[in-house]
């Protein structure tokens, strides 16, 4: 079976499969198939069927980066782009793994960077590469009130980020500012939710540890990016 990406839309897919003589072996699954997908400057990362896909940014054929059983999400390329991070699910836990990439293929077995059996949500990298930042809230004892952290690209212990709980966090450029949301939502279904744990974006300055929220949207904010 051969998952061919289509250039004109970043989540539009070809699925070409053998099929009896007389059936159509072109299928045309529906793009929302297709998920949680990261781009670095020449390829795009997407998750299907609990798998990830890697492709060319300028069109091709998808290639398989993880596939064994377990489901894999939320990929993210390292800022050089030679590395990817994800989250797994190999072990009847949900941890970090990293996958080094050549020319866009794997180049090796996928590293483990994470151990806890509550499991962890991947955020991003840090703008150096050498960290992830994620969030759990297994390792707080808080179940409603997840703290952020970051674990090194090669491994090691964990370090909390300083900020009372959080989570969808990612450091600007510079290394000064945190942008987080305090509470986050992201994976409920509570569709056009406007209580009490709608999340909004607040800034957090890491030498001087001064926050400002800046957003007041009554729904919710959530899964912030900066601007090259």
């Amino acid at each position: 079976m051969k998952h061919v990406w289509t250039p004109a839309a970043l989540v539009a897919a070809s699925v070409l499969a053998t099929a009896p003589v007389g059936l159509s072996s072109e299928i045309q699954p529906d793009a929302t198939l297709l998920q949680f997908p990261d781009v670095s400057r020449t390829h795009i990362v997407f998750a299907y069927a609990n798998d990830l896909w890697l492709v060319p940014r300028d069109g091709g054929t998808a290639q398989k980066v993880a596939s064994p059983p377990g489901a894999e999400v939320f990929p993210r390329f390292s800022p050089d782009g030679n590395s990817l991070a994800f989250m797994g699910n190999y072990e009847g836990g949900r941890d970090l793994y990293l996958i080094k990439l050549d020319g866009g293929n794997p180049a090796e077995t996928a590293q483990r960077l994470t151990y806890h059996p509550a499991g962890e949500m991947l955020s991003e990298w840090t703008p150096d590469g050498e960290s992830l930042i994620f969030s759990s809230s297994g390792m707080t004892g808080m179940t409603r009130a997840p703290q952020m952290f970051t674990v090194s690209a090669d491994g090691g212990a964990p370090e909390r980020i300083p900020v009372p709980y959080g989570s969808a966090g990612t450091i600007s450029p510079d290394g000064k500012w945190l942008a987080y949301t305090p509470q986050n939502r992201d994976m409920r279904t509570w569709k056009r939710y406007r209580g009490g744990m709608a999340s909004d974006i607040w800034l957090l300055n890491l030498e001087t540890y001064e926050s400002v929220r800046m957003t007041d949207f009554d729904g919710t904010d959530t899964q912030p990016m900066w601007s090259p």
